[in-house]
């Protein structure tokens, strides 16, 4: 415990948050994850709050979209500012935050109302306007989703020793998540990787406690991104070898 408090002290102050934020951040979907099962003793609740396009699904999708946002504008002030690699990379960020809301909610399908076209009906498991429901696709983006939880949760003790930012200017800023939210991280690789080695078939507890899951992953992005964002922002002259800490 001694030695998360550390780097939860360290990381705040890098992100120019204050310890005690960096908690809430880090303990809190670590505590919701474990008490969230217990609304499966109100079977109806637990439909109600991890149904499909349910609340937690809706809230998943704005984090989603509040990523791409914060990313998009990262990027552009990193581009403006001459770092031509590193906007590249956020304008990639983006991309992936933007497609990642849209295939959360189908693109908007059932609140907009349009019918999913024939051609993409005949080959979605579920019938919807969504890319990760056809053929192969699932088992990909859960595989792609495992790794990126991984990434995400151990990045921050890592780089301790890799020092990433000796290669390529602000990495350490720009790649590397904050350690209060590898938290959100490590719940996206846990489930992935209980889910791979107990309960591979679907399930529908399980997989409804997967909706709640993947809205930690979207909170981890977010969080991330608007950090980054505010420090594109405010580090107004960049220099390498001394990063801006906000």
């Amino acid at each position: 415990m001694t030695l998360i408090n550390r780097y939860l002290d360290e990381s705040a102050a890098r992100w120019n948050i204050t310890p005690r934020a960096a908690r809430w951040l880090f303990w809190t979907p670590l505590v919701i994850s474990a008490l969230l099962p217990l609304l499966r003793l109100s079977p109806g609740a637990f439909r109600a709050i991890l149904r499909e396009d349910g609340p937690i699904e809706a809230l998943t999708a704005l984090l989603f979209l509040v990523a791409f946002l914060a990313g998009g504008r990262a990027a552009i002030r990193l581009l403006k500012k001459g770092y031509r690699s590193q906007g590249i990379l956020y304008v990639l960020f983006a991309f992936i935050m933007f497609f990642c809301a849209g295939e959360e909610v189908s693109w908007g399908q059932r609140f907009l109302g349009f019918e999913t076209p024939e051609s993409i009906e005949a080959i979605n498991d579920q019938g919807e306007f969504t890319l990760h429901n056809i053929g192969d696709s699932l088992d990909v983006f859960k595989f792609v989703m495992l790794l990126g939880g991984a990434a995400g949760a151990v990045a921050y003790i890592a780089n301790e020793k890799l020092l990433i930012q000796r290669f390529w200017e602000h990495a350490d800023y720009l790649l590397i998540p904050p350690f209060f939210v590898s938290s959100a991280f490590f719940l996206m690789f846990a489930f992935r990787l209980f889910r791979y080695i107990f309960v591979p078939e679907f399930n529908t507890t399980v997989t409804r406690y997967g909706e709640w899951i993947e809205f930690c992953f979207a909170y981890g992005f977010a969080v991330f991104a608007l950090l980054v964002y505010r420090y594109v922002a405010v580090a107004q002259q960049v220099v390498a070898e001394s990063p801006v800490i906000l």
